[in-house]
């Protein structure tokens, strides 16, 4: 019997091994989806669940679904799954079936899934699921309740939505490209490899003024490199593909409509997705309005270095005194000065931008106190101060003229002016000569005109008597005198009567330099004509003369010297008219300050040597016999002319006629025009 009783416990051993290895096996298949049944670990062990005939069909169906598709106890453990659901989380179908949900959920959807389970959250929920490589799978979970083998269980349909996000998040990105591109201020453009426009901002569709889209690049942009060269969009893409970006690249580009503008170009290469060359993405920046002033800061600071080279040019090479200067205690010390004045009062300073404070201005006491009082003048009233002194030192007395104007307090709070100061005794001793030449000249014309009048009439009375006399003679005694004696005593009649006519001549000559200014009055040229005429209407009427008178002016001068110019002129038109009738006209033009009055005639003319000769006292050009006169008549003119401000010429040729031509100041009240 023993030996039996040994052998039963091991046969039943053998026996037990061989129940479960195939217990095993039958699990393994039951997992592995190879039997109609399914194995679910819980608390008081492994359960079985055999599928029926209707759930046959069930898990045929779920498994040819593109979701993938659980079937849970309200716990979530896996009693069920499709290859699809195990193919989202990465693991073998094997370990999916028996597993708890929450083993393949991201740890901050948990909560999210239990709600879902237990009916708390809704029966559908968006979750992350965390797959056996480490990534995250977007997906979408749908729960409904079911019963299997009598016990209540839950069918959940699990959605991936990897690509619905991905699609999700190009839709966003599509948007939010549009839109920099639509805010964006700046030209921006994306090319494909072959320079064709794929995208442009709305900046750049409003630079071009155009639709850019398919556009090749280089017919719509015309670049030039500030050296001069072309830059063709194959040579961006050359450079931005190198991995070299284009960044702030000064050019200059030509716009379909023919503008041209200035702008700073950045370039960057721009990879597609997928096979293929790279593009380019380019923005243009406006810089033309910088550039422009650009150049105008140039030419400003151009301008104010030459103005500042040439100011300081004029302050070291000028004659004046020129500086700036301190108050300095009861002293004036140079800040600095030009040549001039470190010359003048022998001092000494430092350069302008080292200031040197320890150089008086070296003037004697009396006229550092005039210094003083006069820049404490400008400091009081804010303006310049002009003054005149007489400096003597050493070397001599000088005067100088000078202006300080107060500038503002230095960096040491010390009152500082500028002043500019001039050497004027040569003027002042100038001035001087010229007041006492004035005086001696204004006596000599004195004398003049006082020797001048005293001979006209002081001559006058014997004059007079010889004439008087000759007339008597040639009454009286005409027959005791033969032919000769008779010609004799008719030439001392005609010389003292043309002696008698120069005199009177000199003596208007004299008087028409005694005409002053304050003589002068508002008179009407017409009316000056007028009374002219009437005094030579018989002269007028014997040569049978034709006198026009234009439109003349109102002027401001003495009617007496005014009267005595044109009756002059008139009168030298009527006496040498030549054979023919003269024919005089008066006429008057406006000029920029003066008027300027013409009498032309028909005459004999005035050869060019003799045009300035004319106006000379006692000048003819004839004999006395043919015209007779005293040469004075234009040296009257000339004078009157000349004292007023205005010029006396003519403009002649012989046998052609004369014009004599002068010019008076247009009237100092209210501007008068011609009558």
């Amino acid at each position: 019997m023993a030996p039996s009783s040994r052998e039963d416990p091991l046969a039943r051993i053998s026996e037990l091994e061989c129940r479960l290895e195939e217990a095993e096996d039958t699990l393994r298949a039951i997992r592995g989806g190879e039997v109609d049944a399914i194995v679910a670990s819980g608390p008081g062990g492994d359960r079985v669940y055999t599928l029926k005939g209707a759930d046959e069909a069930y898990r045929i169906m779920v498994q040819g679904m593109a979701e993938g598709a659980l079937t849970l106890t309200p716990r979530g453990l896996i009693l069920f799954s499709n290859q699809q659901f195990a193919l989202m989380t990465g693991h073998p179908l094997e370990q999916v079936v028996g597993a708890e949900l929450h083993d393949f959920i991201a740890p901050e959807d948990l909560e999210t899934v239990a709600a879902l389970l237990t009916g708390t959250g809704g029966r559908k929920a968006e979750a992350t699921l965390a797959t056996a490589h480490g990534r995250s799978v977007p997906v979408y979970l749908s729960v409904e309740e079911m019963v299997l083998e009598e016990e209540a269980c839950l069918c959940l349909i699990v959605t991936d939505l990897s690509e619905q996000k991905r699609s999700q998040k190009i839709a966003t990105a599509e948007l939010l490209a549009r839109s920099i591109l639509d805010q964006a201020a700046e030209p921006i453009l994306v090319t494909d490899a072959q320079g064709n426009i794929r995208r442009a901002s709305r900046a750049a569709e409003h630079l071009a003024g155009t639709l850019l889209l398919h556009k090749c690049f280089d017919e719509v942009f015309g670049i030039t490199l500030v050296s001069g060269a072309l830059c063709f969009f194959k040579d961006i893409l050359e450079t931005v593909s190198s991995n070299r970006p284009v960044r702030n690249l000064e050019a200059s580009v030509l716009l379909p409509d023919g503008r041209r503008m200035e702008v700073l170009l950045s370039a960057a290469t721009l990879s597609h997705q997928g096979a293929g060359a790279p593009g380019c993405v380019l923005t243009l920046i406006d810089i033309t309005e910088r550039k422009q002033r650009e150049v105008i800061q140039k030419n400003a600071e151009r301008t104010a270095r030459e103005s500042q080279a040439t100011l300081q040019s004029f302050y070291d090479s000028s004659s004046f005194l020129m500086g700036v200067a301190e108050l300095d205690g009861d002293g004036i010390t140079v800040v600095y000065g030009n040549k001039a004045a470190t010359e003048f009062f022998r001092c000494e300073t430092g350069s302008r931008t080292e200031l040197q404070r320890d150089t008086a201005l070296a003037v004697p006491p009396t006229a550092n106190s005039v210094w003083r009082e006069y820049y404490r003048r400008s400091l009081i009233t804010g303006v310049a101060v002009r003054f005149e002194y007489e400096h003597s030192d050493g070397r001599g007395s000088r005067w100088l003229s000078v202006a300080v104007n107060y500038l503002e307090d230095g960096s040491d709070k010390k009152r500082r002016f500028s002043f500019v100061g001039e050497d004027v005794t040569e003027k002042r001793n100038a001035v001087d000569l010229l007041r006492h030449t004035n005086d001696e000249l204004r006596r000599a014309n004195g004398d003049l005109e006082q020797f001048a009048y005293s001979a006209s009439h002081d001559l006058q009375e014997p004059l007079r008597q010889i004439a008087m006399f000759s007339q008597l003679l040639e009454r009286d005694y005409s027959r005791q005198l033969d032919g000769a004696g008779l010609q004799y005593l008719s030439y001392c009649v005609q010389g003292a009567r043309r002696i008698q006519k120069m005199l009177n001549d000199l003596l208007d000559y004299s008087k028409s330099g005694t005409v002053e200014a304050g003589l002068a009055e508002l008179v009407d040229t017409n009316e000056v004509l007028r009374a002219v005429r009437e005094n030579l209407a018989t002269a007028i009427t014997e040569s049978g003369a034709t006198l026009k008178v234009g439109p003349l002016p109102q002027i401001h001068f003495p009617p007496v010297a005014l009267a005595l110019v044109f009756q002059n002129l008139v009168s030298n038109a009527l006496k040498y008219a030549g054979e023919t009738a003269p024919e005089v006209t008066v006429s008057a033009a406006r000029e920029e300050k003066a008027w300027r009055f013409s009498v032309r005639d028909n005459g004999l003319g005035i050869k060019d040597e003799f045009h300035k000769e004319i106006f000379g006292l006692f000048k003819r050009l004839h004999t006395q016999a043919r015209y007779p006169g005293t040469g004075m008549g234009l040296a009257i003119c000339q004078k009157i002319v000349e004292r007023h401000g205005g010029r006396i010429w003519v403009e002649s040729n012989l046998g052609e006629g004369s014009v004599f031509l002068f010019t008076l100041p247009v009237a100092r009240s209210a501007a008068q025009s011609v009558a």
